[in-house]
């Protein structure tokens, strides 16, 4: 009785040893599954999760619905400001491994296109940054 009592602790010792967690993933080319963290609170912040949503796949990025299941986490802030010629977004967007450790950044501020007023750009600027972010993650990914 006496060694059940101490052989039985080491066996679940061990037991939670061999189901150590996943590898953290060290830099964007270990990066294979990515969870859409937030943006903002703004309906355009939920516009654009789902339009990134639909980039990154296209990238080869696989998304998972909850952060334990990822590899990383794209996150950032999105900020959108009207003027007379249209809406100006800026986006600040960074990958971090489950470390927290960042593993790629980027700013996206508003290009100045000399137009005449009043004709607004017909472009959306909320897709366009989704899509540099899913295809510079991929760029960034696939460099040697």
């Amino acid at each position: 009785m006496r060694l059940y009592r101490v052989v039985a602790p080491l066996l679940v010792l061990l037991a939670n040893a061999s189901q150590a967690a996943p590898p953290v993933a060290l830099s964007l080319k270990d990066v294979r599954t990515i969870y859409l963290g937030r943006f903002g609170d703004s309906d355009e912040a939920e516009r654009f999760r789902m339009v990134l949503s639909i980039e990154l796949p296209r990238r080869g990025f696989t998304l998972v619905h909850t952060l334990n299941d990822a590899d990383a986490e794209v996150q950032g802030i999105l900020s959108v400001r009207d003027s007379f010629a249209g809406p100006v977004v800026t986006c600040t967007a960074e990958l971090i491994n489950l470390r927290n450790d960042r593993l790629w950044a980027r700013d996206y501020a508003p290009k100045t296109i000399w137009r005449p007023a009043p004709w607004p750009s017909t472009r959306d600027p909320l897709k366009q940054i989704a899509e540099s972010i899913a295809k510079e993650l991929q760029k960034a990914k696939t460099k040697k």
